[in-house]
């Protein structure tokens, strides 16, 4: 028995199919080919990805194990070409009861076709099309360009509790392992870490202005500083075993506060707070180095990782709706100088957006920006690791950049 139907795929739909032998349904089924046919037939440049799947049909339970079989070809096109999906499962008494499957991209933007079925000796194979192409410019969109991140030396608000363990440098050693997380898992950023320098939250300028954001960006070329503040990593009350006579584990919080700053204006952009906590796998009187391999490798150090690792993907979520931003930091005549280069994700050719920058002072005669858009566009002509030259052909739109303006890349 061989079906074919197409249908368009959303991510707030559920991926199902329900079969009906009625010549009313495949009349209808075959209405909704047309009407996809119809939708789709000016995409011609779209790049399909097919993908098959299949599952044991059990008790006669076709539309079960047909969603399987799709559930199971959209596991295959995440696993082996890297299509982002979301997965639900729900269980109960330890019994898996469904698993769902979702493409991982906005409504409406994630074009998605079933092609064909076929039942053969109780099993139900499924054949399905995703356009690649789509999947592959929000890959583009999200790669476009990086981000420098400054992040100095974390905060520890009770360094009382830094003795359990002897955690000397733990300060240092988590602002490291920031830097790695972000690098291993953030598509967006590049993490610049000055894992020894500690900035003085108590002064007014900090908290009161925006100026300190400002002037770390302006001395270290980053268009953002994340300052991580460690909240809490107290021991818990040990667990014990039956009547209490001996201890089983003993756990050990961990609550991080991250607040990200953006590197031009000196504005607070994002804020979160992480907690979570782990099995402490050492002796309550061993003394265990913060930078050690034998730390991140056990239970507690492999929490923070995980900790770590999904604020790397928060934070770029916060992010991704937000240009790749730098300065002018030399002109001359017809050409200039910007911070952003080859580690950025620039290439020569690129085009940027100049827009004209003003500080002002407040009532409080702190600096605000003003930004005034510019008709002014420029290209890349030569690159370094962090810089590139740019280049206009019309000079009198331009007579009024200066040196600090900012460049967006369109």
């Amino acid at each position: 028995m061989l079906k074919i139907i197409s249908f368009t795929f959303c991510q707030s739909h559920d991926v199902s199919i329900k079969g009906r032998n009625s010549m009313r349904s495949i009349t209808n089924n075959l209405f909704i080919i047309c009407m996809s046919f119809a939708v789709f037939s000016y995409d011609t440049q779209a790049e399909w990805l097919t993908v098959s799947g299949e599952a044991l049909i059990m008790n006669n339970e076709v539309n079960s194990a047909r969603n399987e079989a799709i559930n199971n070809a959209l596991k295959s096109a995440s696993f082996y070409h890297g299509i982002q999906i979301n997965s639900t499962q729900e269980f109960q008494n330890g019994k898996l009861l469904s698993d769902n499957i979702t493409l991982e991209n906005p409504p409406n933007s994630q074009k998605f076709e079933f092609v064909s079925e076929q039942i053969r000796n109780n099993i139900i194979h499924v054949e399905i099309r995703i356009d690649t192409d789509v999947h592959n410019k929000n890959t583009d969109q999200l790669s476009s360009g990086k981000s420098i991140v400054f992040i100095p030396q974390a905060t520890v608000k009770d360094r009382t509790q830094l003795r359990y363990g002897q955690l000397y440098g733990f300060e240092e050693a988590i602002s490291e392992q920031i830097g790695r997380s972000l690098t291993k898992h953030s598509q967006l950023t590049l993490a610049n870490v000055h894992a020894t320098e500690r900035l003085d939250h108590q002064q007014n300028t900090f908290n009161n202005t925006n100026e300190l954001p400002k002037w770390i960006s302006l001395k270290t070329d980053s268009q953002y500083i994340l300052t991580p503040t460690v909240l809490n990593i107290a021991p818990e009350t040990a667990k014990t075993g039956p009547l209490g006579f001996w201890k089983v584990s003993q756990s050990r919080q961990f609550r991080i506060r991250f607040s990200l700053y953006h590197g031009i204006s000196g504005e607070n952009i994002w804020n979160r707070v992480y907690s979570t906590s782990a099995d402490w796998d050492f002796k309550p009187h061993e003394i265990i180095s913060p930078f050690s391999d034998e730390f991140w490798n056990s239970e507690y150090g492999e929490e923070i990782e995980h900790t770590l690792e999904k604020a790397s993907h928060e934070m770029d979520e916060a992010l991704k709706e937000r240009p790749l931003m730098g300065q002018i930091i030399s002109i001359d005549n017809y050409q200039m100088i910007i911070n952003l280069g080859r580690k950025h994700g620039m290439v020569v050719g690129d085009t940027l957006k100049i827009v004209l920058k003003n500080d002002l002072p407040d009532r409080l005669n702190v600096s605000r920006i003003i930004a005034i858009k510019s008709k002014a566009s420029v290209h890349v002509t030569q690159l370094t690791e962090s810089t590139a030259v740019v280049r206009w052909s019309n000079p009198k739109i331009l007579e009024n950049i200066q040196i600090d303006d900012i460049v967006l890349k369109i």
